[in-house]
């Protein structure tokens, strides 16, 4: 994938993310690329989804909860519902803002790995803690 194409996710999620409006702590939002256009883009949500039910998060009563839907999920239940296009000729690039306006990592959670495992994209970027993309390599399990 192209280093412009990358950087049109960063401007992308810039423009989305409102502290405001997005209660978490941090905006994670994930985009589709196919052939060098960008066709999806979704972020985290506080609703859970089915799909998410793998992914439980702690609470402070130290008991465990459904967290809230990842951006990579969300986006997967959008292409597979709104689009006839097979997931290995589509590149997915995940972003992760923080309250202080710095991308920062947004590998995929355990959840999201296992998605990609069984619905292989042509690739995944994400950031890393320095807000440099990475291309994500699957392992399987």
């Amino acid at each position: 994938m192209n280093q412009r194409l990358l950087n049109k996710m960063r401007e992308v999620a810039s423009a989305i993310f409102d502290k405001k409006t997005h209660p978490h702590r941090c905006f994670v939002c994930s985009g589709a690329f196919y052939k060098g256009r960008l066709i999806a883009v979704e972020f985290n949500k506080s609703k859970s989804h089915t799909l998410n039910s793998w992914n439980l998060r702690e609470n402070e009563n130290g008991s465990f909860i459904k967290a809230g839907t990842c951006s990579e999920t969300s986006l997967f239940v959008h292409l597979r519902n709104k689009t006839n296009i097979p997931f290995s000729k589509i590149e997915i690039v995940n972003v992760r803002i923080n309250r202080e306006d710095k991308f920062v990592n947004s590998k995929p959670c355990s959840a999201c790995s296992k998605l990609f495992t069984h619905f292989p994209f042509k690739s995944l970027h994400y950031t890393d803690d320095l807000g440099e993309f990475r291309l994500y390599e699957a392992t399987k399990n």
